[in-house]
């Protein structure tokens, strides 16, 4: 299925507010002047978008706007558990486990992700993507990875800037055994409650910086730029 330069606005649902990938592969395409649009959707998991791992779901998402999404538990704006590649798109004040317009946060089975949730199976290529002013009441202000030993989260070429946790991971979480690499990634004015302002890297959990890293004005109780329990 490919899906062209649409507008998903005001959906609601338990998982996936807008879209539910179930099997298959997905294109979502939008450019720089005609963005697809994903706004104010609620769900319980996956405020506007998520996909699962055991139908061996494939998603491209290139051109798009996450604004304004809003999940009870997880995924503020979209839970990616499959294949997912990510590029040119924007993710804006998407909350996860935060009680505001209807949906009322579930904390105690949050596994948070302001903007994304990246599950156990889970491989995740993010290129050229602004994560600005999302917010989980749990980990992960933008992003919590929690996907296992032999997975990968690829960041290059991103912004996090504003974003917050209630609890570790301003800007991301990385909590299991799984393995972040980033190359060229600005964190800008994130903060967390507790610890990792911009990062936390979890017991038995691997980041890797293959290029530039810029860490600004970001704040925590323990570990302002990088709260680290695992492999830097």
């Amino acid at each position: 299925m490919t899906i062209n330069s649409a507008e998903f606005e005001g959906n609601e649902a338990s998982r996936g507010g807008a879209i539910f990938n179930s099997a298959g592969k997905m294109d979502i395409l939008g450019t720089a002047d005609k963005r697809v649009v994903f706004e104010d959707n609620k769900a319980y998991v996956g405020g506007a978008f998520t996909d699962v791992y055991t139908n061996n779901a494939e998603t491209f998402i290139k051109g798009a706007l996450f604004e304004e999404n809003h999940a009870g538990a997880d995924a503020g704006a979209a839970g990616f558990y499959g294949k997912v590649d990510v590029e040119n798109t924007i993710f804006r004040e998407n909350t996860a486990a935060i009680t505001v317009d209807g949906v009322t946060a579930d904390l105690g089975n949050s596994d948070g992700g302001g903007a994304i949730l990246v599950g156990g199976t889970s491989d995740v290529s993010l290129t050229k993507v602004q994560f600005v002013g999302n917010e989980s009441g749990a980990r992960g202000g933008a992003i919590s990875a929690r996907h296992g030993t032999g997975y990968e989260l690829d960041i290059d070429t991103a912004t996090f800037t504003t974003n917050k946790s209630g609890n570790f991971g301003g800007g991301i979480a990385n909590v299991y055994g799984g393995t972040v690499n980033m190359n060229n990634v600005d964190f800008v004015s994130n903060s967390a409650t507790k610890a990792g302002g911009a990062i936390y890297n979890g017991v038995d959990a691997t980041i890797n910086f293959d290029g530039d890293v810029l860490f600004s004005n970001n704040t925590a109780v323990e570990g302002a730029d990088i709260y680290n329990d695992g492999i830097v």
